[in-house]
């Protein structure tokens, strides 16, 4: 019962911040983003919300379903604080995440699965551009298209790559989620590992 009334709490703000709009503007999702609110439908009547607080708290996670079926999933699961772009693959098996902790972004891929059926948040892959940026693009099948300013097909163990090698400007690259192989998607992007 606590648990529930803790969702429904939670819901409340959720529904509050909405209310914070103009009765006369269209609650889109995109005024919605600028609130730190982002809805996402993710299939079998399935919503996922994630609204970002405060730093400490990060960003809470809820799937909800209707009546009984609501959940909160947790707070602070993503690798950084703040949650700002969300983006399911088509064939719904992955979301990418990219959340930002003191202007540095970093991006995951997670199993949506086990999100939707266990309320887990399992990170598949983590791409981590420091010092550099990057963005999400889109989904072309199962890979993951990615803006960044970094050569990320050349990152390290860690998941970074040599600051040395930042590129002038930014590049796209492809991430094979199934096999974690990043690609640059275009050949100029770096040969040998010095930057074109």
């Amino acid at each position: 019962m606590f648990t529930s009334m803790k969702i429904i709490g939670k819901a409340l703000i959720i529904l509050f911040l909405i209310a914070g709009f103009n009765y006369s503007q269209d609650i889109t999702p995109e005024k919605l983003k600028e609130k730190g609110v982002f809805i996402l439908s993710i299939g079998n009547d399935e919503t996922l919300c994630v609204l970002n607080t405060d730093y400490e708290k990060g960003a809470y996670w809820f799937v909800i379903k209707g009546a009984y079926g609501n959940r909160e999933i947790g707070n602070n699961l993503s690798q950084l604080a703040e949650v700002h772009q969300l983006l399911l693959s088509p064939d719904g098996k992955y979301l990418a995440v990219l959340s930002v902790g003191e202007g540095h972004p970093v991006i995951e891929v997670i199993d949506l699965q086990k999100l939707r059926d266990k309320y887990e948040y399992t990170t598949l892959h983590v791409l981590d551009p420091y010092p550099g940026v990057m963005s999400i693009d889109r989904w072309e099948a199962s890979k993951l298209l990615i803006d960044s300013n970094v050569p990320l097909n050349l990152r390290k163990e860690n998941g970074r790559v040599d600051p040395d090698l930042l590129l002038p400007e930014s590049k796209k690259f492809a991430l094979d989620v199934p096999t974690g192989a990043i690609e640059s998607i275009i050949s100029d992007v770096i040969e040998n590992g010095t930057p074109q």
